[in-house]
């Protein structure tokens, strides 16, 4: 699932992705609390390495998208070890037996045919491309697009059909993010206002630490204040705060946009408010409180480590 989320976002892949998984998790006997933290896990480990995100945030702080593509790694590595933790620890308690997937098939408008498994492997090839060949974002999607044509093997009408269907889907899926990503721009343009830096700035001096020391204390003790759009959240309110500790010099960018990103570990997988989180509480019939509750403990560790990680290499 991390792998597929890579590349996928928005509550139209959760949906999409869910609907298949965790039909298969829960009918094997996994508790549907426990469904949901594996899932939130895999989504987050997988939006970690989104590069297409990645240009974002540098575009945000000013840090070097390479900056940013070492600190999201990192953070990505942490959320798999503390999916993989959270899983090992709640399938015990839940006795859930091995399973083996089946084949997974697609119509190719005549009878059904196996997926070749090198089609598997679409979602990592951007990541191969920006990781390993430092390829721009766009080309290495292209890429991508590239290869899963090759290896579907269709035919050049179905093939046609399948991009413009994709490009149809995506520009759906984009359309909320890009309006958001709007609105953190006009939020951004008034909080660099000098009469707003003005007087938010001496308060951010006064609250926000310079030091090392803390500056990991502050941002590891107040982590959860990511939670409910709070201000350490970057798609909200946080994106204006980071980018005056950038502007007014408390810490350096990598140091600020390193901070947010960490917390951000805690708002992707717990944060009640999150619309994927509603859909999976609602699917798997519980409280979407309770999976706070669940995840918090995890995600505030991956907070906190990936606080030290970027202290100790960036401020």
């Amino acid at each position: 699932m991390s792998l597929v989320f890579t590349t996928l976002t928005g509550l139209g892949s959760i949906i999409m992705i869910g609907g298949i998984v965790f039909p298969i998790l829960l009918s094997v006997g996994v508790p549907g609390i426990t469904a949901a933290g594996i899932f939130l896990f895999a989504y987050a480990t997988g939006a970690a390495i989104n590069v297409g995100q990645w240009t974002y945030y540098a575009q945000l702080s000013g840090a070097s998208f390479d900056v940013i593509k070492i600190i999201s790694l990192v953070l990505a590595g942490l959320t798999a070890i503390a999916g993989l933790t959270f899983l090992v620890l709640e399938l015990r308690k839940a006795s859930v037996k091995k399973y083996w997937a089946k084949p997974q098939f697609y119509n190719n408008g005549e009878n059904e045919k196996e997926v070749p498994k090198l089609a598997m492997f679409t979602p990592i090839i951007p990541l191969i491309f920006v990781i390993g060949f430092g390829t721009p974002v766009i080309p290495a999607f292209l890429l991508a697009i590239l290869f899963a044509v090759i290896t579907l093997r269709k035919s050049f009408a179905e093939t046609i059909n399948l991009i413009t269907k994709a490009a149809y889907e995506g520009v759906n899926d984009a359309a909320p993010a890009v309006m958001l990503m709007i609105g953190i721009g006009m939020l951004l343009n008034a909080v660099f206002h000098p009469v707003v830096s003005d007087v938010i700035g001496p308060f951010l001096r006064a609250v926000i630490p310079s030091s090392t020391l803390g500056y990991v204390i502050f941002f590891s003790v107040l982590a959860p204040l990511a939670l409910y759009r709070g201000p350490l959240n970057m798609w909200g309110l946080g994106s204006g705060i980071v980018g005056l500790m950038i502007a007014i010099g408390i810490v350096p960018a990598p140091a600020a946009i390193g901070a947010m990103l960490s917390t951000e570990r805690i708002q992707i997988t717990a944060d009640p408010t999150n619309t994927h989180n509603v859909w999976i509480a609602n699917y798997v019939d519980v409280d979407v409180v309770d999976i706070l509750k669940k995840l918090l403990p995890y995600a505030w560790v991956i907070a906190v480590l990936g606080i030290i990680f970027v202290s100790v290499f960036y401020m």
